[in-house]
């Protein structure tokens, strides 16, 4: 059961979110994509520097169905990893990323806590399908 404040996460994401409801936006996000050199989304900060992810690793916490980690491998980034809480998000994510073409630079973990708890004290690495 969740605590007072706190979000349930895979009920929500177990209940088969589809891609463009609730918090799913079924993109990356546009400002990510704006900064992501050659996107071809260009407008919302013309003097911001494309990221330059050519061999760079990058890190996505609550990344969802792994919009921006694919965002960012598709960008030209070595290594992407994302973390998600929800065990179904997880699933849904490396989906999202092996339909895309993304593996194996993009990964995503899923963190675990303590049973009852909400504070992930480490990410358990599982193999991937």
């Amino acid at each position: 059961m969740a605590s007072a404040g706190s979000t349930d996460w895979e009920g929500m994401w177990g209940k088969g979110l589809k891609p463009g409801t609730a918090f799913d936006a079924a993109k990356p996000e546009t400002a990510l994509l704006a900064i992501i050199a050659g996107s071809g989304v260009t407008g919302l900060n013309a003097s911001a520097e494309p990221l330059a992810l050519e061999g760079q690793r990058a890190f996505v916490p609550g990344c969802g169905r792994g919009y921006a980690v694919g965002a960012l491998s598709g960008g030209g980034a070595a290594s992407v990893v994302g973390l998600e809480l929800a065990p179904t998000a997880v699933a849904e994510a490396r989906s999202y990323l092996a339909s895309a073409g993304c593996a194996p630079t993009a990964t995503v973990e899923e963190v675990r806590s303590p049973a009852g708890s909400h504070s992930p004290t480490h990410v358990q690495r599982s193999q991937q399908a």
